[in-house]
């Protein structure tokens, strides 16, 4: 089950029973006993059209013939068709400039976006690199200060075995020192 809400209040319901028919026009069958819906679509398809069954609800149905003549009267006022056309025309306008604006909105946002995502990630890419390299030299650091005090030591005579447990250098580097 479907129902249809208001956009803004999406609390208020349109109707506790609805029928939603969709009508395919090219699949109007015609038939000598057409219901009054069927007249309508047939109306809608062929008006403009000569077609001897169209002439037929016409001449049958109050509402349909009414209808026809207000479309004949349009039909017949060129300030009318003109007016209608300029209509027409602004909407499509409308929606082309509407279609444009949120295509050109949706670039320039994503170019920002990507602007500052680069921006934000190069930061925080030299901001680890920075941690990175300090860690590294640090290491480096500390692991030359250890060969430097080793050798010290292995040349006032310290035994490698000694000067291993001290500095925490494998023996093998101790004496390649």
């Amino acid at each position: 089950q479907f129902t249809l809400r208001e956009k803004d209040s999406p609390h208020i319901q349109l109707g506790d029973h609805l029928l939603i028919n969709f009508l395919e026009m090219p699949k109007l069958k015609l038939h000598k006993n057409l219901n009054s819906l069927e007249q309508w679509l047939l109306y809608f398809k062929k008006e403009g059209k000569e077609n001897k069954i169209v002439e037929d609800i016409i001449i049958k149905d109050d509402l349909i013939d009414k209808v026809h003549q207000d479309y004949k009267k349009f039909m017949e006022d060129e300030k009318l068709r003109i007016q209608a056309l300029s209509r027409e025309m602004g909407y499509r306008d409308h929606l082309s400039r509407m279609n444009f604006a949120e295509k050109k909105g949706l670039e320039n946002g994503l170019e920002k976006g990507l602007k500052k995502g680069l921006e934000k990630g190069l930061k925080q890419g030299i901001k680890k690199g920075m941690e990175k390299g300090m860690e590294k030299g640090i290491e480096q650091g500390v692991e030359k200060a250890k060969r430097e005090d080793a050798l010290k030591m292995k040349n006032h005579g310290l035994e490698i075995k000694l000067i291993h447990e001290i500095s925490g250098l494998s023996e093998e580097t101790i004496k390649d020192l």
